[in-house]
């Protein structure tokens, strides 16, 4: 399994069933020490140059990937999860993947202690979808002026007890996963298109 510190610590949260042996590594290519394992996670995808085309070294072994952008035609081979920074410490796991990975990553997740809910693509995630236009909407409060970022995380926890404010949130998971996301959907629904001053969050970070 490839994690930050930060997403190692979130991924034990639910703890795992006593015959689950984790090895974690450091960097992606030592995955391919491991050949022998019955699954891998990389919870750092982020499809970078060469990423994909290492992990189906992998196959035909389940690999999951921390994928909520792309489309299932570049990443097909895969099981797509839901691993964003703060979405990890939930007991259910939302994934995609093609009806015949489906029984053996149901399998892997119940020694994960983790239920299985199961959405028509990555784009689907439900979770990333909602909190991805919450924030955006954030951003687009703050480029009306209609508070500054602080004052709005401030009232989205108070209001709707949110784990995180909307901007505190965006930071954790990745300007640019949010970003990412809401740029494919808004392909087909002109809605999600990411505001610009969470774009330029990307270049700032």
């Amino acid at each position: 399994m490839l994690a930050t510190d930060n997403l190692k610590n979130e991924f034990l949260s639910q703890g795992v069933k006593k015959e689950v042996d984790i090895e974690w590594i450091k960097e992606r290519p030592d995955f391919l020490q491991h050949r022998k394992a019955d699954a891998f996670f990389d919870l750092e995808f982020e499809n970078k140059t060469g990423e994909i085309a290492l992990l189906k070294e992998l196959l035909p072994a389940p690999v999951f990937i921390n994928n909520a952008v792309l489309d299932d035609k570049e990443t097909s081979a895969f099981i797509s999860f839901l691993a964003w920074p703060t979405f990890l410490q939930r007991e259910i796991a939302e994934l995609s993947a093609g009806e015949n990975h489906r029984p053996e990553a149901e399998k892997i997740m119940e020694l994960l202690n983790r239920k299985t809910a199961w959405c028509n693509n990555a784009k689907s995630f439900i979770s990333a979808r909602v909190v991805a236009m919450i924030i955006n909407e954030a951003y687009m409060a703050l480029e009306e002026g209609i508070a500054s970022k602080q004052d709005i995380d401030i009232a989205m926890q108070l209001g709707t007890h949110y784990p995180h404010g909307p901007f505190a949130w965006a930071q954790k998971i990745g300007y640019k996963r949010i970003a990412g996301l809401l740029e494919n959907l808004s392909c087909t629904d002109e809605r999600y298109r990411p505001c610009r001053l969470l774009q330029a969050e990307i270049t700032k970070s």
